[in-house]
């Protein structure tokens, strides 16, 4: 289940002026005091970033992230479709990692498809827009890190274990493991096969 804080908070923290990321060089980002979900290498960075962060720098209510935490995946899908059309605003970055979870949540495959399928619209509608600015997007709190480490922060464990064991397009069919592979690969993918039998696909 995911938390209040995992809504609000970034797992890996990246300067949203220099893209330098936490950590690199000993480096410790500075927390906005306002939105508290975006993070600086220094005052002087802040300072470049303002011009587009205070457009959407806010802090999130208690009572937001409580709504968004009781969205299903239709709803929060649709949250997020709201705002990408019109202006993104303080509440995207954590409705993003609500969708994150209802994918993790919710056992339907058809719909898991059709949201997917949904999001790549949507996203390709937003690329050959001409007039979309996604510069207000990025400079809204949390998205810095969503945006570029959004793929590493935002893996089921189910999608970390295929990817360690060598699947990155996906699982190989029963039949495909037991009669074609062999050895190392057969047996990896044979357990994580018995693996999504027990836990029904999505952790």
């Amino acid at each position: 289940v995911i938390s209040d804080h995992n809504l609000r908070m970034a797992p890996t923290r990246v300067c949203s002026s220099t893209f330098v990321r936490e950590g690199t060089a000993g480096v410790q980002l500075l927390r906005c005091m306002r939105c508290r979900d975006t993070y600086y290498v220094s005052a002087d960075a802040q300072r470049a970033h303002w011009k587009v962060h205070k457009k959407t720098c806010r802090d999130v209510a208690p009572g937001e992230l409580e709504e968004i935490h009781s969205m299903d995946i239709q709803q929060t899908f649709m949250a997020i479709k709201d705002r990408l059309h019109g202006a993104p605003d303080a509440l995207i970055a954590p409705l993003i990692r609500r969708l994150r979870a209802n994918f993790g949540e919710e056992d339907s495959d058809d719909q898991h498809d059709n949201i997917a399928m949904n999001l790549h619209t949507l996203a390709r509608g937003m690329i050959f827009s001409p007039g979309y600015c996604f510069e207000k997007l990025w400079g809204a709190p949390g998205m810095t890190e969503l945006l570029l480490t959004g793929t590493e922060n935002m893996l089921t464990e189910r999608v970390k274990k295929r990817l360690a064991a060598g699947f990155p397009d996906g699982l190989p069919s029963v039949e495909f493991a037991q009669y074609e592979l062999t050895g190392e690969a057969r047996a990896a993918a044979c357990k994580l096969l018995d693996s999504d039998d027990e836990d029904d696909e999505w952790e």
